[in-house]
């Protein structure tokens, strides 16, 4: 999210507050030698911060950035952002054709009283009076709090979206685009950067914001639809955080309506509005050249194709359980629609399969395995929001595996990573990184196929 914080930039040695000038894109940004200029930047900026009672430490230091963490940070944790910000640093910069000079710095800290004591002795802040934010993009830096951000999938959503943010700067040579366009161009980024490594945390984090949407336009959220002139200028952008639900809504209006208006162009029209607000075109008479069509009739256009979605028949989906050679397990779907709750358990032979369907009327219908499969209707003040499939598998008194879906105007998209509950003393939970597709460790497979 991008704050315009009153930070002063007293101590602020890291980076040059100097607009990003663009530049040819560097395919592997730390790949060469350090800048030594860079260096003693960096090196000045920790020991500005010790003197201050901070102690930073440089974890990552790249053509176009650097990743400057706070002590107290997870060795593993630092090194995934040093890696979260090169892959979106390389990506953002091929993508535009820029690059970031100066540098720009990447700071996390432990939390919220870490980023408060950073933004007093790194930014030169002098007031107690503050929003948190679990991150924000401000001039040539990044600032995010690792205790909001505690998955890897997490780091990788928030280095994406800030990072945006800085190319657009660099790109329209810092003039003004509406926050709404932004904030949709880095809340697309923050679903499109990780979608490689983190599919299913990324498609999670668009269903969400397609949910806030439709929600809103089925006056089945707080509040309804914002008008875009409600979310043009950063300083309304900034008034909504006061109402988590106004907060919710309109990152997920702006990521709406971004991924309609780029619709099968991709990202590159995008980039190229904003190139053409960099050349001194106002942004609408930008917006139509490259879309050929005006911010307003493109917004009622997407607002349309939004009622369209959200008064559509629902999706069906289908499930396959393909169980590991070994031993038998126990294999449990519920899945629930409407009114409608079906349960289907039993045991599963080691290497065998099993199908499952769920068609528009949210019933299951069990195609291969041979489970036990019973369906009732339950009580209307029961009845689950949209409709939800969880399938388990347990594996005798180790483990269990599972994967859960959720359908939501229409849409299937899954709830969560895959995870896996160790039956131990403890009883761990793990999550999962890689495709909802890929195998457990045990050899187990659940697939879900849907309309993405």
């Amino acid at each position: 999210m991008l704050m315009l914080c009153r930070l002063v930039a007293a101590l602020l040695v890291f980076a040059t507050l100097a607009g990003a000038a663009p530049a040819s894109a560097q395919s592997t940004p730390c790949s060469g030698p350090v800048d030594p200029a860079q260096a003693r930047l960096d090196d000045a900026g920790v020991a500005a911060a010790l003197a201050g009672g901070l102690e930073l430490r440089v974890v990552r230091q790249c053509a176009g950035f650097s990743v400057v963490v706070q002590a107290a940070i997870d060795g593993a944790a630092a090194d995934d952002y040093g890696r979260q910000a090169e892959r979106a640093y390389q990506v953002l910069a091929q993508e535009t054709g820029a690059r970031l000079s100066p540098r720009a710095v990447l700071f996390v800290f432990v939390n919220q009283d870490g980023m408060a004591q950073a933004e007093h002795v790194v930014g030169g802040r002098n007031t107690d009076v503050r929003d948190p934010r679990a991150g924000y993009a401000w001039a040539n830096t990044i600032w995010i709090d690792n205790d909001q951000h505690p998955a890897a999938a997490d780091r990788a959503e928030a280095v994406a979206h800030e990072f945006s943010h800085l190319f657009t700067a660099v790109v329209t040579h810092g003039n003004k685009v509406p926050t709404w366009f932004n904030e949709g161009l880095a809340t697309n980024s923050e679903v499109a950067l990780p979608a490689e490594l983190h599919p299913v945390a990324a498609e999670a984090q668009a269903a969400e914001y397609r949910t806030f949407v439709l929600d809103a336009l089925t006056d089945e959220f707080p509040r309804p639809l914002f008008e875009l002139d409600e979310i043009t200028n950063n300083g309304d952008w900034q008034d909504h955080f006061a109402d988590f639900d106004e907060m919710d809504l309109q990152y997920g209006q702006a990521y709406q309506f971004v991924r309609y208006t780029i619709g099968d162009r991709g990202r590159s029209s995008a980039w190229a509005v904003l190139r053409e607000v960099g050349k001194g075109q106002d942004f609408e008479s930008a917006f139509q050249t490259i879309y050929g069509r005006s911010v307003e009739e493109a917004d009622a256009q997407a607002r349309a194709a939004w009622q369209a979605e959200a008064e559509a028949t629902p999706d069906p989906l289908q499930v396959t359980v393909r169980v590991a050679g070994g031993s038998d397990v126990q294999v449990n779907v519920n899945a629930s629609a409407g009114l409608l709750f079906s349960h289907a358990s039993g045991t599963a032979k080691a290497g065998s399969s099993l199908a499952f369907e769920v068609p528009s009327d949210g019933s299951l219908v069990q195609k291969a395995g041979g489970l036990d499969l019973t369906a009732e209707t339950v009580d209307e003040e029961d009845v689950e929001y949209g409709a939800y499939v969880s399938v388990s598998i347990r594996r005798g008194e180790e483990l269990v595996e599972r994967v859960a879906f959720e359908r939501t105007y229409g849409r299937w998209a899954p709830t969560a990573r895959r995870t896996i509950t160790h039956l131990t003393d403890d009883r761990s939970f793990e999550r999962l990184d890689g495709a909802l597709s890929d195998p457990f460790p045990s050899g187990d497979v659940i697939v879900g196929q849907y309309r993405r």
